[in-house]
This record gives C-alpha cells, sequence and structure tokens, in this order.
C-alpha cells in the first residue's frame, strides 16, 4: 500500500464471545464488545498491524507500506 493509501480491514469474530479490534486509523480504536462481521476503511501511514482478541485467541495482520520510487 503506498504511504497515504486506504485499506479496509475487515473482520468476522465468527464466535458468540465479545471481541475486541484495534489498530492504527480504526475508530472507535479499540473496537470492544464485537460479536459480528463488520469492516472499516482506514489510511496507511506506515506499517500497521490490526488485531482481533476473542476469548484469549488472538489474531492479527500487519500491511506493509510501498517505498516511493521518486525523491521528494
Amino acid at each position: 500500500v503506498p504511504i497515504g493509501g486506504s485499506v479496509r480491514i475487515e473482520w468476522d469474530p465468527n464466535t458468540n464471545t465479545g471481541c475486541t479490534v484495534s489498530g492504527p486509523g480504526l475508530t472507535p480504536n479499540p473496537i470492544t464488545n464485537v460479536s459480528s462481521p463488520s469492516r472499516q476503511n482506514v489510511v496507511i501511514n506506515g506499517q500497521s498491524t490490526f488485531v482481533i482478541n476473542c476469548g484469549g485467541r488472538t489474531d492479527e495482520v500487519t500491511v506493509d507500506v510501498q517505498e516511493s520510487l521518486y525523491e521528494t
């Protein structure tokens, strides 16, 4: 993803347990008591890690940024 680019972060807790989703750019952050699939668009300004925690089970994804091909 280029710096300043937008990505859609989606999650599906697939459980009845209230989950927590956290990561830069999410509103609110963290998002608590998640029990159904949802998504948010966020702007990526650097390497960003998003985490979902459900009843002690955790999964995460890291979004990397592209290096600029041109000097500014």
